[in-house]
């Protein structure tokens, strides 16, 4: 199966899962770390909060 994946996929789709869990870990410690982005989110997630809840309950289920 995995013969009939291209070698630039291979080598891509790693590289770029790496990068997003590096950029999830950078996000979450700013969040932590920055007052403003904090208050930021907080806002948005109480403004669009059913929203939130409807794109993470689609993507929950699409998984």
């Amino acid at each position: 199966m995995l013969e009939s994946v291209p070698r630039i996929a291979k080598i891509l789709i790693p590289l770029q899962t790496l990068l997003n869990l590096l950029l999830s870990f950078w996000i979450y410690q700013e969040y932590l770390n920055n007052r403003f982005l904090r208050i930021y989110v907080n806002d948005s997630l109480r403004a669009g909060g059913l929203t939130v809840i409807e794109v993470i309950s689609i993507g929950f289920f699409a998984i």
